[in-house]
């Protein structure tokens, strides 16, 4: 799922059917389901990913070093696509690699996709557990001015 179609999702379900309230406060617990859901699945991959991450990170730290120039490397650095470094990288430059490498701007552009839904969702069960209770007041307001 991406952050358009998860808010095109929330828009058909953000409206609430004023004629049917009781039903409404029924659903809210399906919403929160559905939305918790999200939150704790999207949750779960932004931490796997940050972990990918620092991983991916400490090769490239390693790789960028010249660590892996033996000829027992050259079959994992040839699955990985890359070729043993001919010059190491000077340690005051090897951020600046890291900062562009290809890789790990993928890993952490995927990341920050998820923190984002993450976000979105937690902000969905805030607005449905104070819908919960302006429905609920709502529903006894309306009861109150039928009498009863």
């Amino acid at each position: 799922m991406d952050i358009t179609s998860l808010m095109t999702e929330w828009s058909k379900d953000s409206i609430i059917d004023e004629n049917n309230l009781s039903g409404e406060s029924i659903r809210m617990a399906n919403l929160h389901s559905k939305y918790l859901n999200i939150l704790t699945d999207y949750r779960l991959k932004s931490k796997t990913l940050e972990i990918k991450y620092n991983k991916e990170k400490i090769f490239k730290i390693e790789y960028l070093s010249g660590n892996y120039n033996n000829p027992e490397d050259a079959k994992m650095l040839e699955d990985r696509g890359l070729e043993p470094v001919r010059e190491k990288i000077r340690s005051a430059k090897i951020q600046d690699h890291l900062d562009a490498d290809k890789d790990l701007l993928d890993i952490l552009m995927k990341k920050t996709v998820c923190d984002e839904i993450v976000t979105y969702c937690d902000q969905v069960l805030k607005e449905l557990s104070n819908r919960k209770y302006s429905i609920s007041s709502t529903i006894k307001w309306n009861i109150f001015m039928a009498g009863g």
